[in-house]
């Protein structure tokens, strides 16, 4: 698992040439509707969050069976499971299959690619095969953002790809493994969590998105309990029965709302730990807070000598 994290840089700029590489139409939608559940399902969080700036479009996230009535043809849906077996997903296809919408879909086999294949629908096979969905983040978020910047939603991404890239390099040289513990950030901070159940905080945003995958990563790698929230909104609730011992994380960026900063610095009393990303385009600060929590998880595991790769309850 580690040496996966460790090659998300190499990940996400193999992925996205993969993805562009893939035989896609220029769709012209109304609206758009990515499908998918846990690893694979995060990827539609991504898209929404990136195109909510940058196109009219809106972008809904279905994690579950159902799509929205209002999707019909003039829908994008973009089904996405890396295993190609995810039982709502599938479902997900066959209903937008029959109101007639159109389809995309990104998996790396299983029977949702077959289905892909058979129906003539654009497919994806995201790039490297063989792994969790979760450690295939990049993978499968590169895809997507592909398949939007061919529906409109996302242009001009070359610019965010290699700002991407280099956030992601610039954290993994100082959060590696092979860096000091006592010069290691993600290394210091898996030390303060283990043994906590941490709550992880981002802000409106990318950051709210990095947040949920902190969460999640913290539960699959980690097997500890971790809860996550979004700024300003935790501080209309989830602050209140916030304990000042309790383990709390903030996700930060060099570019932040002042609002934001100075409700952070009203923190002080709880002593949170500061995450801070590297970039100041979207995708950069979402992909390299996204690598600093994945790091954090599986040193997390290390620490309390559980193996991060094994997910038997969700298997049963």
């Amino acid at each position: 698992m580690l040496a996966v994290v460790e090659s998300t840089p190499d990940m996400w700029r193999d992925s996205f040439a993969a993805a562009r590489a893939a035989a896609l139409p220029a769709w012209s939608v109304a609206n758009v509707v990515v499908c998918g559940m846990g690893g694979s399902g995060i990827s539609g969080d991504v898209l929404s969050v990136i195109a909510s700036t940058r196109a009219a479009i809106p972008v809904a996230v279905v994690k579950g069976v159902d799509l929205p009535l209002w999707a019909g043809d003039e829908t994008l849906v973009i089904c996405v499971s890396y295993s190609g077996d995810t039982e709502e997903t599938l479902a997900c296809f066959d209903v937008a299959r029959n109101r007639g919408a159109q389809l995309a879909v990104v998996a790396a086999g299983g029977a949702l690619e077959a289905r892909a294949a058979e129906t003539g629908v654009p497919c994806i096979v995201p790039t490297p095969g063989g792994l969790m969905p979760r450690a295939a983040f990049a993978a499968l978020a590169a895809s997507v953002l592909v398949v939007g910047e061919r529906a409109g939603l996302v242009p001009d991404l070359d610019g965010e790809i290699n700002a991407a890239l280099d956030a992601c390099r610039e954290g993994l040289g100082r959060w590696r493994a092979v860096v000091r513990s006592d010069e290691n950030d993600a290394k210091r901070l898996a030390h303060a969590l283990v043994g906590t159940r941490p709550h992880i905080w981002g802000q409106e945003g990318v950051l709210g998105v990095a947040a949920s995958r902190w969460k999640t990563q913290l539960n699959e790698n980690a097997k500890l309990h971790a809860s996550s929230a979004v700024m300003p909104e935790a501080l209309h609730n989830e602050i209140v029965p916030l304990d000042p011992g309790d383990a709390l994380v903030i996700l930060r960026a060099e570019i932040e709302k002042a609002s934001i900063a100075a409700r952070i610095d009203a923190l002080g009393s709880y002593e949170p730990w500061q995450a801070w990303s590297f970039g100041t385009s979207d995708l950069a600060i979402l992909a390299s807070s996204v690598l600093f929590g994945d790091l954090v998880s599986v040193y997390c595991a290390a620490l309390r000598g559980v193996d991060p790769t094994p997910i038997e309850p969700i298997k049963r």
